[in-house]
């Protein structure tokens, strides 16, 4: 049976009035605020009403962090407006709508003055969301933050990071107490600038929710329910950042995020979805931890907040949908609205077992060339000097190979060797009709999830040489490139070491070889690693 989860982020409404701006480009007029919500509606109607939707997942942040608490009543209840709205339209398999829609805090739903997620859980409290001690629209209750459903065959953990995204900062609150009893020049100026770092958001979990989730898990297991359901993780805040390659921090009495994640893989939860990134990505990986597999998939939701220029076309209102199934593979798809349309156009469609449909690649630029040619890992012997906008030229090395008599295109078996003198650089001279097989200076280690696109440098075309090269370095490709060049002018031409031959392009894909250039021909691997071509 496939279970359908639209999963929607960081909506960032304002209490703001009526009002329309216009599309220049397609003269077509839409609201500000609550048209906004409508175009969900419609869009939502629009895809779901054949399909019906098993849950409606809203990762947080509705409103803004300095905002009043009168304010951000208000928009919660623009919010509830259009919650309600929902029950009007049939996109749900049962009719109670309640029962479909989760609500997760963000960190910009925290009252700061009071340190207090109060008014969040005041105001959501017919949804379902990580604080309800019992919820009676899962069937089984096991305890916080666990929501089951029978059916469709689905365990949500609905595990909230943002406890601590108000936390008062005691050090500066100290500074604070101590000017405030000082006889300082302006100590009130510094008292206003200091509260305005007195919170901090620190996104972390709760030991006290790990152990209800462990708990709850452990019961089930008792139960013996559950084994054949699809769990998934939902949160506000990534469990794995993508800053600074680390999972959420450990602080006093939190659990770090890597670990939660790998709590709930022994329970057998797959997914882990969040928001607060403002952007989509999918992360499927495979630690081997002390000797450990610990294998996760984690979804980043887009934010759905057309920002500060809402016309703008590059930046619709998007969603992430996740179809599961028990037949075949997952389906993730990355969507945006069209306001024209009023529905769903796809951005990226994933599958758990196939990862990207399509043909994605992305071309690196300067300064993503020189942090490769800095690491020395994908390209050795690089030259910073020879990095272009967006290719990398490569320079002629110190070995190539003779043509056998009579036959250009073989090669005599051993390595020939420039040398270089006191009066002229290494050079190979090629008399006219003469071939060589020529080796890159750099030598490659292609990473399983990159194409280099090669192409001879136009000023060689222009001397008389013409160059036979293969155009695509495959991933997994190791060791130094090398091509043959013929001399088709009617004159000897010389060729220095490190004069630049070849010009490429790195391309990193969204997917991995499944068998790559090493795995596909290893004898030539081989041969190649002898510096012997055959």
């Amino acid at each position: 049976m496939k279970k359908r989860i639209a999963f929607i982020s960081d909506l960032h409404l304002r209490d703001k009035p009526e009002g329309v701006y216009a599309d220049s480009s397609t003269l077509t007029v839409h609201g500000i605020e609550r048209e906004r919500l409508e175009l969900l509606k419609d869009a939502l109607n629009y895809r779901y009403r054949e399909e019906k939707l098993d849950l409606l997942v809203f990762m947080g942040d509705y409103v803004f962090g300095g905002d009043s608490a009168e304010t951000k009543r208000s928009t919660y209840t623009k919010f509830k407006d259009f919650l309600k709205s929902l029950s009007q339209i049939d996109i749900f398999r049962t009719d109670d709508y309640t029962r479909h829609i989760i609500i997760l805090p963000g960190n910009h739903d925290i009252d700061r003055a009071s340190e207090s997620l109060d008014l969040f859980r005041q105001e959501f409290d017919q949804f379902m969301h990580p604080y309800q001690t019992y919820s009676v629209k899962s069937e089984y209750h096991y305890g916080l933050p666990i929501l089951f459903f029978q059916e469709p065959k689905l365990i949500v953990a609905c595990i909230s990071t943002v406890e601590n995204s108000a936390a008062r900062d005691t050090n500066i609150q100290y500074v604070m107490d101590t000017l405030e009893h000082s006889s300082l020049d302006k100590k009130d100026e510094l008292i206003q600038k200091l509260k305005a770092s007195l919170y901090k958001d620190i996104p972390s979990i709760q030991e006290s929710t790990r152990t209800a989730f462990s708990t709850a898990n452990n019961r089930m297991v008792q139960d013996g329910v559950g084994f054949d359901f699809d769990k998934i993780v939902i949160s506000h805040n990534p469990l794995v950042t993508f800053e600074d390659g680390i999972t959420m921090k450990e602080y006093n009495g939190t659990v770090g995020g890597y670990d939660f994640m790998k709590t709930a893989a022994e329970y057998g939860y797959t997914y882990f979805i969040h928001g607060h990134n403002h952007s989509f990505n999918y992360l499927k990986i495979e630690d081997q931890r002390n000797n450990e597999v610990f294998t996760f998939k984690q979804i980043g939701v887009p934010d759905f907040n057309w920002g500060d220029n809402p016309s703008h076309h590059d930046y619709s209102p998007q969603i992430v949908e996740l179809e599961l199934s028990d037949e075949t593979s997952d389906k993730i798809r990355h969507m945006q609205i069209s306001p024209a349309k009023r529905m769903f156009e796809e951005v990226k469609f994933f599958t758990s077992e196939t990862e990207s449909q399509g043909t994605y690649s992305r071309i690196l630029v300067d300064f993503e060339i020189e942090k490769i040619i800095q690491d020395g890992r994908i390209i050795k012997n690089g030259d910073s000097s020879r990095i272009e906008a967006a290719s990398y030229d490569c320079a002629l090395g110190y070995h190539y190979k003779l043509a056998k008599d009579g036959s250009p295109y073989e090669w005599e078996e051993t390595l020939s060797c420039l040398e270089e003198t006191a009066t002229a650089p290494a050079h190979i001279e090629l008399k006219p009709n003469a071939t060589v097989l020529i080796y890159t200076l750099e030598e490659f280690n292609v990473p399983d999830n990159m194409v280099f696109h090669a192409s001879p440098m136009s000023s060689w075309a222009r001397k008389g040489l013409r160059v036979d090269i293969s155009h695509f370095v495959d991933p997994g490709f190791q060791g130094p490139f090398c091509f043959p060049v013929t001399n088709v002018s009617d004159k000897t031409l010389s060729i220095n070491s490190r004069e630049p031959v070849m010009s490429i392009e790195l391309m990193e894909l969204d997917k991995k070889a499944h068998l790559n250039w090493n795995t596909r021909h290893p004898q030539k691997a081989q041969t190649r690693n002898k510096k012997n071509d055959n």
